[in-house]
């Protein structure tokens, strides 16, 4: 369990189901989850909202915090429909109120993105370290990583070039 968190199952143990599955057989987060019984061990607390929440705990961002993005926007929005309908006074309120709203969320968001890399950061070092003491001797001066979503551009196609995505 995460502490402060409401998850009921262990973050870890889907966190370890994830990259085992991905090791296993590179895919989609959804299709991972559909592999949870071919596993000796006991995945049953496996599921699609599992994976996505625990995605959200790893990143920092939380249910909480979303729905306080998501209502600050909501309040810039509806501050900015009442400025052509108040007078100047009450326009120059509604003005510095929103100003004060963006920098808020502003900060807020980039609060969000430094704990997600941070919390990034010290998976890739424990999974660094976990594979180090297997694997003592491994070779790190080449790099595999996934890049599905990207396309490949030419003229000679080979196995492993293909045009498009």
């Amino acid at each position: 369990m995460v502490k402060d968190s409401k998850l009921d199952y262990s973050f870890s143990n889907l966190m370890f189901y994830q990259v085992l599955g991905r090791l296993f057989n590179p895919s989609s987060k959804l299709e991972v989850a559909s592999r949870k019984d071919d596993f000796l061990y006991d995945f049953s607390f496996v599921n699609s909202d599992n994976i996505y929440s625990s995605l959200d705990v790893f990143s920092g961002f939380n249910k909480h915090k979303s729905k306080a993005l998501t209502d600050g926007v909501q309040l810039i929005k509806n501050m900015e429909i009442l400025l052509d309908t108040v007078d100047s006074e009450a326009k120059k309120i509604l003005e510095y109120n929103i100003k004060n709203t963006s920098d808020e969320l502003e900060q807020n968001i980039a609060t969000y993105d430094k704990n997600f890399e941070m919390n990034e950061n010290k998976l890739f070092k424990h999974l660094n370290d976990h594979i180090g003491k297997i694997i003592p001797d491994r070779n790190m001066s080449l790099a595999f990583y996934d890049c599905t979503t990207y396309y490949f551009e030419s003229f000679d196609e080979d196995g492993f070039r293909e045009r498009g995505v």
